[in-house]
């Protein structure tokens, strides 16, 4: 039987640009798969991953800061995948 994960509602705010790039996705999904994927459901696979950086946020003063971060944070995840796909 599978574990039931419980989940919470988040509400976000997005840009006309990051609404038409997560519609984007859906539609690229559907069409090349046949498979239907929500924008809900990409983000929670964002943050998933960015969950599995183990990422820490101490003393960040702003928004461009945070997102410095991030982008280390996953360019470390992603030589760790390669490296480990290596040997």
């Amino acid at each position: 039987m599978k574990e039931k994960i419980n989940t919470h509602r988040v509400v976000t705010f997005l840009t006309r640009e990051e609404l038409d790039f997560l519609d984007k996705l859906e539609k690229d999904m559907m069409f090349s798969t046949g498979r239907h994927i929500s924008r809900s459901q990409i983000i929670q696979d964002m943050a998933g991953l960015l969950t599995e950086t183990q990422m820490d946020a101490s003393g960040v003063k702003d928004d461009t800061e945070l997102r410095s971060r991030i982008m280390q944070a996953i360019a470390k995840l992603v030589k760790e995948e390669q490296d480990k796909n290596r040997g």
